[in-house]
């Protein structure tokens, strides 16, 4: 079983179990993923309680795979919100 942890500073931490082959019951164990954080794209995290957005912005910036996701993902709701009826930034009022 594993699962991650985003702590701050940002440090997205792998949680698992290891076992032993000597021993009957797993050892946890921890790895700093944060240079891989785009394998863990779609996988569930677990935030620590000090975790600010800073962190997660931060956890973004340390990845150029993921700011290339999420950049694009950002102008797309920009566009679909220009769509729905939202002004945009910088338009004029008509009336």
């Amino acid at each position: 079983m594993q699962h991650l942890i985003l702590r701050p500073g940002p440090e997205l931490v792998l949680h698992a179990f290891r076992h032993e082959p000597d021993d009957l019951s797993p050892r946890p164990t921890e790895r700093n993923v944060t240079d891989r954080a785009h394998e863990f794209l779609f996988e569930a995290v677990t935030l620590h309680p000090q975790v600010t957005l800073a962190d997660v912005f931060g956890l973004i910036e340390a990845s150029p795979l993921l700011k290339r996701i999420y950049r694009l993902a950002f102008v797309e709701a920009r566009r679909g919100a220009g769509a729905a009826g939202r002004p945009r930034r910088g338009a004029q009022a008509q009336g």
